[in-house]
């Protein structure tokens, strides 16, 4: 059957557009760990937020599958940050422990990758897709960095294996999909045809297996090891440490570098006034993203198709 569109452009990695939207990342985690140090996270901000990435999530999934534009070679939400956008928005509204770790390492890692090196296809609406794909990407950068640095969750080696064995089952899914349609989700059965890691891991499938390790590697030693070391994670339960604010090892860590409250001044005094302001932030995020999609959505229905 043949689709009635066609792509019409594609966004170049290191242009102007790229540039500008890694230089927002990099402000916009500087701007979440350091209000995480300041001890300014909202827990119920998190939640809320969560909320929202699970509905813009919801809704550009929605999209992508609407008859228009449905490919089966690219459409179904089979990529790794398809299913990371719901992990995290679960992690976020839930705090579960195996959400929690997969978002923090796939979301720190691949979905880095994402942003590094983009694969941004436009088919009808650019700005609306541009828009969205890297709000959805940085969203599922600061999602972990908000859990972990913010409400004090930390790393254990269960959850390290938990994350990696969701990321196999993905792998597997996503495998078998492409070898039945002749698709390439996660570009698991070829390379991407832009640059990327991969180019550096040799041809297909050795990049797989060489990934597969350097995921590992980075993942333990980079990501679980430095936690374990400073007390952190041992002797914790379930897929990430609840809450280890009060612990010993904590209480050492920020009396040595974190900067002390000012006596007298009431723990929920800036908390308070944090909350309103990341509140805002996100009804504001969140109302614009989802009134453009339903905006694009119903100019795509009332205009004419293309010849």
């Amino acid at each position: 059957m043949e689709r009635d569109y066609e792509r019409i452009g594609r966004m170049e990695n290191f242009g102007p557009e790229h540039i500008s939207m890694l230089v927002l990342a990099t402000i916009l985690v500087i701007g979440i760990i350091y209000l995480a140090r300041k001890d300014r996270i909202n827990e119920k901000a998190v939640t809320r937020a969560g909320w929202a990435l699970l509905f813009i999530t919801t809704a550009w999934t929605s999209w992508d599958l609407m008859p228009r534009y449905f490919d089966p070679q690219v459409s179904f939400p089979l990529e790794l940050s398809d299913w990371l956008r719901f992990i995290t928005a679960y992690a976020m509204i839930t705090r579960s422990g195996w959400a929690i770790s997969t978002a923090y390492y796939c979301g720190l890692t691949l979905n880095v990758q994402a942003i590094l090196t983009p694969d941004c296809d436009y088919r009808s609406v650019p700005a609306l897709e541009f828009s969205m794909y890297w709000f959805l990407h940085i969203a599922v950068l600061l999602g972990p960095i908000l859990l972990v640095w913010g409400e004090g969750y930390r790393p254990t080696w269960k959850g390290f294996g938990t994350a990696y064995g969701i990321t196999g089952i993905w792998a597997l899914t996503a495998m078998s999909v492409n070898f039945l349609i002749g698709s390439n989700y996660g570009y698991l059965n070829g390379a991407p045809p832009g640059p990327s890691a991969l180019d550096f891991m040799g041809p297909w499938p050795t990049y797989l297996f060489v990934g597969m390790g350097l995921l590992a590697f980075a993942w333990a030693v980079l990501m679980t090891w430095p936690w374990y070391l400073v007390g952190e994670n041992k002797n914790q339960g379930g897929g990430m440490a609840r809450r280890v604010r009060d612990s010993k090892a904590y209480g050492a860590l920020r009396q040595k570098f974190g900067r002390k409250r000012r006596e007298n001044t009431p723990a929920a005094v800036p908390r308070a006034k944090t909350s309103a302001a990341v509140k805002r932030t996100a009804r504001i995020t969140a109302s614009v993203a989802v009134a453009s999609l339903l905006t694009a959505t119903v100019v795509d229905i009332v205009r004419k198709p293309r010849a």
